[in-house]
Order: structure tokens, then sequence, then C-alpha cells
């Protein structure tokens, strides 16, 4: 990921997939449009996908990113044969050149790459590439009461989409926008009073 931006010509990430969708005023992007996808030259695999990939091409693709797959990731939607698992782990869509409220941000940009969360681990149910802490909390930085139910537990106080205990620890693993990598409590990277700003916020890149 730190290559891809590197390379691009605006210093983005790669993107999320959002299929079918039109976004931030750009037309939708084809179905492969994923960091997955994106990623593939850089660690050295070549094959690609049609514009419009079956669900067992797209297994066959997933298998062949082993960087993507925990080995202690042991979902059943792997094999699934309407929505196949993607990766162990999401993009911070914080960072995804499509999503609000910053539509993409250059590496540059990162006020504070050490304690910025570049990528996570995803829950076990997740079948998309990435995770949206933009709907997370009360309030949100992003309004949108449908998709924060599907992020945000509120009783809980906890995102529904990532691990926040992994590995027999009460930690999960995150990787950060300056290239470590570490494991940590939820806590550490993120604290909020309801109805008040986040006193503590490791995803988005803007945070001071």
């Amino acid at each position: 990921m730190t290559m891809y931006a590197d390379s691009d010509r605006e210093e983005f990430y790669p993107t999320a997939r959002m299929p079918g969708m039109a976004m931030g005023g750009n037309p939708a992007a084809p179905f492969q449009m994923s960091w997955i996808y994106l990623l593939a030259p850089y660690v050295g695999v070549e094959t690609t996908l049609p514009d419009e990939p079956t669900a067992e091409e797209i297994r066959q693709f997933v298998a062949t990113m082993e960087v993507c797959r925990c080995p202690e990731d042991h979902s059943q939607n792997w094999d699934a044969m309407m929505m196949p698992r993607l990766a162990s782990y999401g993009i911070n869509a914080y960072l995804t050149p499509n999503h609000p409220p910053h539509w993409g941000v250059k590496a540059s940009q990162i006020v504070f790459p050490s304690r910025c969360v570049l990528s996570a681990e995803l829950t076990e149910e997740m079948g998309m590439d990435h995770f949206m802490p933009m709907f997370w909390g009360d309030p949100p930085a992003v309004s949108s009461p449908m998709v924060q139910a599907r992020q945000w537990d509120a009783a809980t106080e906890l995102p529904k989409v990532i691990q926040h205990t992994r590995h027999g620890s009460e930690r999960a693993n995150y990787v950060f926008t300056d290239g470590h990598a570490g494991a940590h409590p939820f806590s550490d990277t993120w604290q909020q009073m309801a109805g008040e700003d986040p006193t503590r916020n490791w995803y988005d890149p803007m945070t001071r």
C-alpha cells in the first residue's frame, strides 16, 4: 500500500471496492477496483480479472493473493458462491478516494502517520474489503443511520466490522500509515464520550 501511494500520481492509497455506485461526483468504478486487485503487481501476482468477474473468478484471484489471508482466519465465506470473502484485512475508508468526508487523502497530508490506521483485521463475516470509521460513534463524523447500523454497535460502543480481540488476546492487529504494525486493544485507537467528538481517533488521517 505504501509503494502504491508512492507511485500514484495523486499520492492516494488504493481505493476500496464500491461496485455499481457513483460517489463524490465520479462515475461508478469497475467491479475490480479494489486495493486487493490494485496491489497484485506489487506482490508479484500477474493474474488479472475481467471487467465483470464471476464469483469463481474472484475466488481464484483472491487465492493467489496469499498475503491478504490470515492463517488464523477461519471464515466460512472464503468458499461462498455468492459473495466470496476477499481478505482478512480491510483498508480504512477515510483514506480512499471514494469515501466521505475527505474523498481521498494524500499520504503527505496525514497529520500523524504513526497514529493513523491504514488497515485492520475484519470480522470473519465481512465480505467487503474496507471498513468505514466515519460512521462510528455518537455522533459519527458522517451521518447515515442506515450505514451506521451496519458499522457500529451502539450498545457495546464497538464497531461491528473489525476484530477487537484476536490471536488469543484482548488485542487485534493494525497496520499504520508509516508502515509499522502493532497489536492494540480497540480503546487505544478510539475513545469517545456520547454526544461529544472523539478524544482519540486513530482512523481520521486529518485529526490533530
